[in-house]
């Protein structure tokens, strides 16, 4: 059976999913005022030359008046949209030359809020959204031939990471998912890269994946090829590789990275994918390969040795290591693979594009198609969001969860919301598509015998989710041409106004409410009444189109603050929200002690709490714990120099791992990544005057600072043992008395 979007009915629906669909195509790569595209089909690579016709919209044609020396054409569009013209040139440099007259003649660059243009830089997403193809049609994941790639570096003496200034490679381990594995190891660099460079031309992949391959693996390779005055030639044709410095949100983070270009071929950082991956959950203390790779259960923990360590070891572990990638990579992208399917984006693009953005695309399409003209930009403006509210802190027992599917899609559907510059009225009509379609992908799944048949379909309605949740954002999406905030604040309203409705109807029936987040709520049902009777009951209660399911039942739940609690589940895993439980920035033994404390709370042994914390003072005073669990790693933004000149001026303030780099009187440059730990006798000392390199410490001679550590442990315990049930250290005085009759039956 062909595992393909293209094998499914709804397949057949041009707004969301292109409107020429032909199969195989796994790269568009822009040469001036032409596109070679590249094809896969049966099981050869086809390349093709196709022209080019760039374009932009614009307000008024009299802003192209006075341009000389471009051929173009205009075409005015259907509709009363604001963007009623669509201007067609023939090279992406004469758009350009037109972009910029227009930006010239209004006073308004291409990218200013109220520019008379639109212009897409991507060249390749104009020539897909022109023809209404998408990438990978009629294709299953396992016919996109992946390459995996890790990079080991030697490490000059006394320093704990490489440097690519600085440090030569060790070796370039290399696999791809037809089961090929080299390990290329010399005779020199120089032989290393050029090897490496022949085989991803004789391999030819439609795609490279990398842990950290941004910003260190294809860095490492571009720096210590320039060494040797030799170009990166990895794209196809033997094209050299080519970066820009870009920068991506990730929820509240902001990531900047270099971008890496290789022609004919997607690059597809694992390590981007894990912090997309973790946005929901916030479960992952670390973004480490194996820590990923044993989370997604496609591997066990090991000793995952650092950059810096020992040669021979680090290339033990390496055939590991480059399979970890492919069996990371192949999970957590299958969902981008199938969105490369669907939005006119190349698939790294697909990646790193904003979900918001991706829907934006599809608008563009169909009006496009079509010929109708854009609405004018939407005006932002602040509204409220979705209710949250936390109502107890501390642990409950017998915790149900119940949330409502889709809250703001099906908001949006039961009350007919769309936004008032969608003319051709598809904002509705796709998202209720989608919503069919997922039904059908879960109905689908459920049905599969065979294993890989129901990875497709899981991976299929995961997808379906993202396009169907990411309809509310973009109603708020500043940068969306369809956007509506008057809108975004009416699904809002409607949301604050159901949950509330929910809470009320569950305070009558005897529940406890313990916290409410945006579409769902934790609570203590009554004594004598199930979790699951409950939920059916308020099931009734709801307009039309909105449903309440049971999400789940907890044994026990600690609340810290909003957004951050542990759960305890029925088979005694424990599920940890938010970063106040698994900060990363604690010291590993400190997590670990917390999260240990918060299990034996969850687990009612709140009467260990205190000998295990007088187990981890006594343990850090016998020297028991490793070093690398009391050692906290920081990469440099600054390079030492750039740090003093700012200490200097008053602008910062001081920090350990600067002070460690000064100190060691080693060239640390921005970029290098230290692990330190203080030293001293007393716990107040300051951190950045008593810090020191881990790859310094004498285990023999052992120098940590115990009381500041003890310290530490102690703050730890002050702050979340009053909570978790210690002995003489929790008040129940604001329990809620329904949760306190829950937790004693």
């Amino acid at each position: 059976m062909l595992l393909s979007l293209d094998s499914l009915p709804f397949a057949e629906n041009p707004a969301l999913f292109g409107f020429l669909r032909e199969p195989g195509l796994v790269s568009v790569v822009h040469d001036w005022s032409r596109m070679k595209c590249y094809w896969r089909r049966a099981g050869q690579l086809e390349l093709t030359d196709e022209k080019f016709e760039p374009f932009l919209w614009v307000t008024d044609r009299s802003l192209l008046e006075g341009l000389r020396g471009v051929r173009f054409k205009v075409e005015e569009l259907q509709g009363d949209g604001a963007f009623r013209y669509l201007v067609t040139c023939w090279s992406s440099k004469a758009l350009r030359t037109i972009s910029q007259h227009i930006a010239n003649q209004s006073g308004r660059s291409a990218n200013h809020p109220e520019s008379p243009q639109i212009y897409l830089s991507d060249p390749v997403h104009q020539h897909l959204l022109r023809t209404g193809r998408t990438m990978f049609n009629g294709m299953a994941l396992r016919d996109l031939l992946r390459m995996q790639i890790v990079v080991y570096a030697r490490c000059e003496p006394g320093f704990e990471y490489p440097n690519p200034q600085r440090d030569s490679l060790l070796a370039i381990a290399l696999a791809d998912n037809t089961g090929w594995e080299q390990l290329l190891t010399g005779p020199g660099e120089k032989e290393i890269l050029e090897r490496f460079c022949a085989l991803v031309q004789e391999r030819d992949p439609d795609v490279l994946e990398g842990h950290d391959l941004f910003k260190e693996g294809l860095n490492y390779l571009y720096e210590r090829a320039r060494v040797h005055r030799m170009e990166l030639g990895i794209g196809r044709g033997g094209t050299p590789a080519r970066r820009r410095k870009t920068r991506m949100f990730i929820a509240e983070k902001t990531i900047e990275y270099p971008r890496w270009y290789v022609d004919g071929r997607d690059v597809i950082d694992t390590w981007i994918l894990v912090q997309l991956f973790d946005v929901s959950g916030r479960e992952l203390v670390s973004y480490d390969l194996n820590e990923i790779a044993v989370h997604l259960k496609l591997a066990s923990p090991r000793e995952v040795l650092p950059p810096g360590a020992d040669p021979e070891r680090l290339l033990e572990q390496a055939t590991v290591d480059v399979r970890e990638i492919g069996q990371v990579a192949g999970t957590l992208s299958y969902s981008y693979f199938l969105q490369a399917q669907i939005f006119p984006y190349r698939y790294e693009t697909v990646v790193l594009r904003g979900n918001a953005t991706r829907i934006n695309s599809l608008f563009l399409r169909e009006y496009l198609r079509q010929g109708q003209a854009l609405p004018a930009r939407p005006s932002s403006r602040d509204f409220a969001g979705g209710l949250t509210a936390q109502e107890y802190a501390g642990i409950v027992r017998g915790v149900v969860h119940c949330d409502v599917q889709s809250l703001y899609p099906s908001i949006i559907l039961a009350y007919a919301i769309e936004p008032a510059g969608d003319r051709l009225g598809i904002y509705r009509k796709m998202l209720s598509d989608l919503r069919d379609f997922r039904l059908e992908a879960r109905r689908r799944q459920r049905e599969a015998v065979e294993l890989e048949e129901r990875q497709f379909y899981g991976a299929l309605q995961v997808t379906f989710k993202i396009l169907i949740n990411s309809f509310y954002g973009y109603l708020g999406f500043a940068q969306g041409n369809f956007a509506d905030f008057e809108k975004a604040a009416e699904v809002t309203a409607h949301g604050r106004r159901i949950l509330t409705r929910m809470m009320d109807w569950l305070r009558e029936k005897g529940a406890a409410i313990v916290e409410v987040d945006t579409d769902g709520i934790y609570f203590v049902p009554p004594a004598g009444s199930g979790g699951e009777r409950l939920v059916e009951e308020l099931n009734a209660t709801l307009p039309d189109g909105i449903q309440v399911e049971l999400d789940g039942l907890y044994p026990a739940m600690y609340c810290h603050k909003m957004k951050n609690y542990a759960l305890l589940e029925e088979d005694g895993t424990l599920v940890v929200r938010g970063s106040g439980l698994r900060s990363r920035s604690l010291e590993p033994f400190l997590r670990d002690f917390l999260e240990e404390i918060v299990r034996l709370g969850l687990q009612g042994q709140g009467n260990r709490i205190p000998e295990l914390y007088e187990e981890v003072r006594a343990r850090l005073a016998r020297g028991e714990i490793p070093i690398y669990k009391l050692a906290r790693r920081e990469t440099l933004a600054d390079s030492p120099c750039a740090y003093q000149k700012k200490i200097g001026a008053g602008s910062r303030n001081r920090a350990a791992v600067y002070e460690v780099a000064l100190s060691s009187g080693r060239p640390y440059v921005a970029g290098d990544s230290l692990s330190y730990y203080v030293t001293g006798q007393k716990a107040t000392v300051t951190a950045y005057n008593h810090a020191r390199r881990v790859a310094e410490y004498n285990p023999d001679l052992p120098d940590f600072n115990v009381a500041y550590y003890q310290k530490k442990v102690r703050e730890i315990y002050q702050r979340f043992a009053p909570l978790l049930g210690a002995p003489g250290a929790f008040s129940r005085k604001n329990v809620p008395r329904s949760i306190e009759t829950a937790e004693e039956s």
